[in-house]
């Protein structure tokens, strides 16, 4: 548990390092020091934490930072801003912060955020869709956009918002990569 939490506060420190250089609040990659963010030596743990092949017990860990930080008592945009530098910043590149992106995803809808849900669901549905494109975040990038796309809306709007980007799914999860035949399992 101290382990995690060491690693959950380095994430947050490289977060609020890359929100603070940042030159577009909207776009972390902007940031005007690219060394700025999490050191890669720590991007192993969040995988094991999170990754498609964590323990059952290490999932229900991140489930719960997920609903923590989730449920804290920040404004719609600070949460908003800190998803978006994990999902889209590249010192944070990996399946396991993509995942915990989306298990706080989850936990909006537990703590009832329906702001900060619909926001994330607006804002940050692009930069999910970018990791799509991205071989190693594919799999993980893929689940947490349809989720945004139909999990938790009252409409088909973002839906159809989204037909072009779905249309173009269908054109890159055809092509011949094993990687690719592994999601239409």
């Amino acid at each position: 548990m101290e382990a995690a939490t060491e690693q959950f506060r380095a994430l947050l420190s490289a977060c609020a390092a890359v929100s603070r250089a940042s030159t577009t609040p909207s776009d972390p990659r902007d940031s005007a020091d690219a060394s700025l963010g999490l050191a890669p030596e720590r991007l192993p743990f969040w995988d094991a934490l999170c990754g498609d092949s964590a323990s059952v017990e290490s999932l229900s860990l991140a489930a719960d930072l997920g609903i923590l930080v989730a449920s804290t008592n920040v404004s719609t945009a600070k949460l908003v801003g800190l998803l978006r530098i994990i999902i889209t910043h590249p010192s944070l590149h990996c399946p396991g912060l993509l995942r915990l992106a989306q298990l706080t995803f989850r936990g909006l809808k537990l703590a009832k955020r329906w702001d900060a849900l619909s926001d994330v669901s607006t804002q940050l549905l692009n930069a999910v869709y970018d990791n799509i494109q991205a071989l190693d975040t594919r799999g993980r990038a893929l689940r947490f956009y349809i989720e945004i796309l139909v999990g938790f809306q009252h409409s088909a709007e973002l839906y159809e918002l989204n037909v072009p980007k779905i249309v173009a799914l269908a054109d890159l999860l055809s092509a011949d990569e094993e990687q690719n035949k592994e999601l239409k399992k």
